[in-house]
């Protein structure tokens, strides 16, 4: 009976020991062993001649008498500021965190590396995301996978037109001449003809022909030319510009420039491809990608639309008088000069220092904030090539000492209940809100009554 019993337990010993056996060819062995101490990798860059990086494209570059070129083509517009970025990442390599023993490289991107990079001993493979640790994984060949939280896959991954160094338009301090050709347009010339006398003012710099333009538009318009950024390179040796629209652009571009030293200065636009264009400088073989909204800016420029913004530009200080004509009287103010006067308490003043007033039949007139209130207002619209349909409302001549232009007559007619048209000269420029010109008519009122 006891043998019997014996038995039994055996038989149930057998029967748990052999349940037990396929669970535990389940457990896995222990993998990995972490080192969550930071490690430097760096590899010292200073003698390195030779750097292969393959991701997109497998390239390879040397370094000749001090500077880095592309093996392949020894002429290619290398930008080396890329290079050293490359470099300066491997000199910095380190990581948060260390395994020792991987699972295969398969399981962190690194058999089939985003990026490779061979320099010198080292080869360094970047693989996938570290999602957990907030990095990503990267071996260096010494058998050991690493996770940094460093940004180690940008300065490598590039195509090969990614590196060519971009060029940009030359210093251009004092322009001459811009002149925009585009098909199916007359050329639009713009002058720099600051100086001539040919306005009013002086403060105009830009003309076509004798007509004055809005200094900030047309500068503006001259620097989607000059201070685009090119959206990328398209073909660094070009051969054919038939390719790319370029044997007859579309629009061309040409400055000439005085300072900081004489020259010319081309920008040429081709083809247009997916919202892009195809363009070059200068006659340069290197094509880029110019962003539409440039090239649309030049293409669609018109003079009407760079003619002067504002009502009136003019130097109140050199005005020899001011003649306000209102509800059918002449008021005539004249200027004059004093030492400056203290207006607030923690208003500093200099020795010597002038300030010019104003004068209505001999006597102060506080003439300065109105002025001001007229080279302040703000256009609505532009009001070119439109007449005066309704009464004057109120006019402004100002007397200079300008032998071409000796006054400059302003002008303001009611055009609609909501605003005024404007002429300068006879010619009308503008319309303003009617509010403005009425608080300007109340203004002059309260300095004539």
């Amino acid at each position: 009976m006891k043998k019997r019993r014996t038995l039994l337990w055996m038989l149930a010993l057998l029967a748990v020991l052999a349940a037990l056996v396929p669970l535990a060819s389940r457990i896995p062995e222990k993998q990995n062993t972490e080192e969550t101490a930071g490690a430097s990798l760096g590899l010292d860059t200073q003698n390195l001649d030779r750097l292969t990086v393959e991701g997109e494209e497998k390239l390879t570059f040397v370094k000749q008498e001090g500077s880095w070129i592309y093996e392949a083509d020894p002429a290619f517009p290398l930008d080396e500021k890329k290079i050293t970025a490359m470099l300066d990442t491997l000199a910095a390599l380190s990581a948060t965190k260390t395994i020792d023993q991987g699972v295969s490289a398969q399981s962190y991107g690194l058999a089939s590396p985003l990026c490779r990079v061979e320099a010198g001993s080292m080869e360094l493979r970047i693989g996938s995301d570290a999602a957990m640790d907030g990095g990503r994984y990267f071996s260096t060949g010494d058998g050991k996978v690493y996770i940094t939280a460093d940004d180690i896959l940008t300065p490598f991954r590039y195509s090969l037109l990614d590196l060519v160094k971009q060029e940009t338009a030359p210093t251009m301090e004092t322009l001459e001449t811009i002149t925009l050709e585009r098909k199916g347009k007359e050329p639009l010339i713009i002058q720099n003809r600051q100086g001539e006398n040919l306005c009013y003012s002086e403060d105009y710099i830009w003309f076509v022909g004798t007509t004055p333009l809005d200094t900030e538009n047309t500068e503006t318009l001259i620097r989607h030319g000059t201070d685009m950024t090119w959206e990328g390179c398209a073909e660094y040796k070009a051969e054919d510009l038939s390719l790319f629209g370029l044997e007859d652009p579309t629009l061309r571009l040409t400055i000439r420039y005085s300072q900081p030293e004489r020259g010319t200065y081309t920008l040429e636009v081709g083809t247009a491809v997916s919202g892009q264009y195809y363009a070059r400088m200068n006659d340069s073989r290197v094509i880029y990608w110019m962003d539409a909204e440039d090239v649309n800016a030049l293409l669609e420029a018109d003079p009407e639309g760079l003619y002067p913004n504002e009502v009136l530009l003019m130097d109140w200080s050199k005005a020899a008088a001011v003649t306000a004509e209102l509800a059918g009287e002449r008021y005539v103010f004249t200027p004059a000069v004093r030492g400056k006067q203290q207006q607030e308490a923690a208003e500093e003043t200099q020795e010597g220092e002038q300030e010019t007033y104003w004068l209505l039949n001999g006597e102060e007139a506080e003439l300065g904030p109105v002025l001001e209130s007229i080279t302040s207002m703000v256009p609505r619209a532009s009001a070119a090539g439109m007449e005066p349909s309704h009464a004057q409302e109120l006019k402004i001549t100002v007397s200079q000492d300008n032998s071409r232009f000796p006054e400059v007559e302003l002008c303001f007619y009611r055009n609609t209940a909501e605003d005024c048209l404007v002429t300068l000269n006879g010619t009308s420029t503008v319309l303003v809100n009617r509010a403005d010109v009425s608080a300007l008519y109340e203004a002059i009122t309260k300095l004539v009554l």
